[in-house]
């Protein structure tokens, strides 16, 4: 029974076969030997290799009038039960297509592994912003926090008396906000780091991702995912958040 088994796993031998296994592999042998090395990071991968993934972003899915999100996940839950049928529909014995199919999760992962670390993951390697700038931070007293603080709620409290009524949508509604307010935002943060001289490639997208709440179950409210190269925000924010969560 064994050798039969095996001869029935036979197609599994080829190279090609285990191609995003070995990816995944490289992937993570190729982190840590960047995590040892990361000036090489800064200056081959971070500022080199992502700005043109970046870029390629921002003139495929960046283009599109809606989350890529949705379109990946679509097409991912149809390959996955095309492969699944596939399986199932092989002319062998249980043992075997257990194996296949414990062979396409490997795959899966592999592939996963592989594209999270070549389109942003070895970013995590990076030299920190406040080293390479060289900020240091300032030392603060319990009196310069309690002042801040106070200063903060005295405006606070001046802002509120303001409000005539109890419904924060209807007092400061996406209505009210300047037009592009997001785009004005991202210029701003932009033209900051560019006078730091720190590069600012691309032009990252912020998607409203539905269900409302979907994220914030998950205590935050926006996440990048590099398979989309799209920031995603909850839409259940509301619209002054959404600026702060977008950009």
């Amino acid at each position: 029974m064994f050798q039969h088994v095996l001869e029935e796993l036979r197609p599994l031998k080829r190279f090609s076969a285990w191609i995003w296994v070995f990816l995944g592999v490289f992937a993570l042998i190729l982190r840590f030997f960047l995590s040892h090395n990361v000036l090489w990071v800064e200056q081959y991968y971070s500022k080199t290799v992502f700005p043109v993934i970046r870029y390629l972003f921002d003139f495929t899915t960046g283009k599109l009038p809606f989350a890529f999100i949705y379109l990946l996940l679509f097409l991912l839950v149809i390959f996955f039960v095309v492969k699944i049928r596939r399986i199932i529909g092989f002319k062998k014995s249980i043992l075997a297509k257990l194996l296949y199919f414990f062979h396409l999760l490997l795959n899966i992962a592999g592939g996963l592994l592989f594209f999270f670390l070549f389109l942003w993951g070895y970013n995590y390697l990076r030299i920190p912003v406040k080293a390479q700038l060289g900020l240091v931070d300032p030392v603060l007293t319990v009196d310069d926090i309690k002042a801040e603080l106070l200063r903060v709620k005295t405006l606070a409290i001046a802002a509120r008396n303001t409000v005539t009524t109890e419904d924060t949508l209807v007092a400061f509604g996406e209505d009210q906000l300047p037009v592009d307010f997001e785009e004005h935002n991202k210029k701003d943060i932009i033209q900051l780091f560019q006078t730091l001289g720190y590069p600012t490639p691309g032009d990252v997208k912020a998607r409203q991702l539905y269900p409302k709440g979907i994220l914030l179950r998950w205590s935050t409210a926006g996440v990048y995912i590099p398979f989309t190269g799209e920031c995603h925000i909850d839409a259940g924010l509301h619209p002054l958040q959404n600026v702060c969560a977008g950009t």
